[in-house]
């Protein structure tokens, strides 16, 4: 199988930022791009764009049976789906067998709920601090 390097999240903020003016859907990706990259999550987290959905992996290498949280707005609500390959993402953990889905006005919201059922990253329950760049 191939493998495949992941964006950095700059050029992935990017891309949805020149697209945004394409509609409601890329404009609110964009906001919800720029927002996961700047949270703590982004550093567990290894952006691909596919078109207008976003795909998270947990490495920054990627082929197409990895385990990937996948986020699209269908111009009314985001969709978050988690699509499991049945490998573990850590191996002291048991593989997740299970599809998880969920569809929210709030993508973030809902990438958080992901985040949490798949134990991808720690939960974070404060802000990020500003320091650093």
């Amino acid at each position: 199988m191939s493998s495949y390097m992941t964006h950095t999240w700059s050029s992935v903020v990017s891309f949805y930022q020149k697209a945004a003016p394409n509609g409601v859907r890329v404009a609110r990706m964009a906001e919800l791009v720029a927002r996961v990259a700047a949270s703590p999550y982004a550093a567990a987290l290894h952006p691909v764009t596919s078109h207008y959905m976003l795909r998270l992996f947990a490495h920054d290498t990627w082929d197409t049976s990895d385990d990937q949280i996948q986020v699209e707005h269908d111009g009314e609500a985001f969709e978050v789906r988690y699509v499991a390959s049945g490998r573990p993402h850590n191996p002291q953990q048991a593989p997740v067998h299970s599809d998880w889905h969920r569809r929210d006005v709030d993508g973030y919201a809902a990438l958080e709920r992901c985040l949490d059922h798949l134990r991808w990253v720690p939960s974070v329950s404060a802000p990020a601090s500003s320091a650093g760049g």
